[in-house]
């Protein structure tokens, strides 16, 4: 499946999990760090944007956040499998206690 979102200046999605989709996403307006925490409990931060695109693939069981850079809606172009469907929700939220989501205020 193929989409796109939005997300809002300073605003950020996740973390969450997926069990079974697997997902690959790249910005397309704006700029987004993506922030994928490693089995090893590493995170992994990633940015890309629309001057830089950067193909981000999060495999399914690792949990990903996401936070727009930019002073302006940024958008997303999303590839997951299998796609989503209202009867079969993958999203499985978590949270991310030993990160410092402090450093992406206003940089």
């Amino acid at each position: 499946m193929v989409y796109v979102t939005s997300i809002n200046p300073g605003e950020r999605k996740g973390p969450h999990l997926h069990i079974i989709r697997h997902s690959y996403y790249v910005c397309i307006k704006g700029r987004v760090v993506f922030i994928i925490k490693e089995k090893s409990g590493k995170y992994l931060e990633i940015e890309s944007s629309e001057e830089h695109p950067v193909l981000v693939e999060i495999p399914k069981n690792y949990s990903s956040a996401h936070i727009n850079l930019s002073n302006e809606p940024s958008i997303i172009l999303s590839v997951v499998n299998p796609s989503w469907k209202p009867d079969n929700r993958d999203e499985h939220n978590v949270t991310y206690d030993d990160y410092d989501w402090n450093k992406w205020k206003k940089l």
